[in-house]
């Protein structure tokens, strides 16, 4: 039954009067009160709403500047190990190149020398054997034998040349080797280093940004869910003071209608 039913019910009047009525006023002054109440709700939801919003978009931008720097750190990091890496290598091969340089020509110049000697000892020798008249005919085997001396001394020489040259080129490869393979660990590992500090930079923006978004979908659900609340606390307590309303005018209905009667009947037993 609605409240003009009630009051016709109560007062024995027409439906139609009851927009003149007190009691209709106070029901319509109760009813604006809530409905501003309930927009001010509503405002509050909405500005609440687009706050959250902003700030997520907010992060959003701060995220993409985040990903811009760790890419611009990585390429410009990536670039100064490149060049080092370059840098170190290079210097390697300039050790290389010069003492492969420098090895060959101690070797020539060591193989030359020993050639000189050579010729001028076997020159010697030869002279010797002239002066003892033994360089034609009779103890040829003496001749063979001096001469192959000095050509023996003279092979080992060259092959204790030549092995030292040979060692020392092996050395150098080695040394090239050892060297190459350090700064291709380092700087492999400086690169693995780098990649990995990018990758986790860029999971953790990618967390915090996922962070951010399920908090803005989860603040945007508690704000619909206190929207909910207040307009339900809103409705009712507009129904609790429609009623108390409807009673107060329904009591004062009554002490008007039955007052006079009251006082009739005391005024008669006086």
């Amino acid at each position: 039954m609605s409240a003009r039913e009630r009051w016709s019910k109560r007062t024995g009047k027409s439906k139609k009067e009851y927009k003149g009525t007190l009691e209709y006023k106070a029901r319509k002054q109760i009813k604006k009160y809530y409905e501003k109440k309930k927009g001010f709700v509503r405002k509050k939801a909405k500005w609440e709403t687009k706050k959250l919003e902003e700030d997520f978009q907010r992060i959003l931008r701060e995220a993409d500047v985040a990903k811009s720097q760790t890419e611009e750190d990585w390429v410009r990091n990536m670039k100064n190990i490149t060049e080092n890496k370059a840098a170190d290598l290079e210097s390697i091969d300039y050790y290389v190149r010069t003492n492969r340089g420098r090895t060959q020509e101690d070797l020539d110049t060591s193989l030359r020398r020993e050639a000189r000697r050579y010729d001028l000892t076997m020159g010697r020798t030869r002279e010797s054997l002239a002066t003892r008249r033994l360089t034609f005919g009779g103890l040829g085997g003496v001749r063979a034998k001096e001469e192959g001396l000095v050509t023996e001394e003279h092979t080992e020489k060259k092959l204790d040349i030549e092995t030292a040259g040979k060692r020392s080129f092996q050395d150098i490869a080695r040394y090239e080797f050892e060297k190459n393979r350090a700064v291709e660990m380092r700087f492999g590992q400086e690169e693995s280093l780098l990649g990995q500090k990018k990758r986790f930079a860029l999971e953790n923006i990618g967390l915090q940004t996922e962070k951010a978004r399920m908090g803005k979908e989860h603040g945007i659900k508690d704000i619909s869910l206190a929207k909910k609340e207040s307009y339900f606390d809103l409705k009712s307590a507009r129904r609790t003071d429609q009623a108390q309303s409807e009673a107060m005018f329904a009591e004062q209905y009554m002490r008007d209608k039955y007052q006079p009667l009251l006082w009739n009947y005391l005024q008669k037993g006086a």
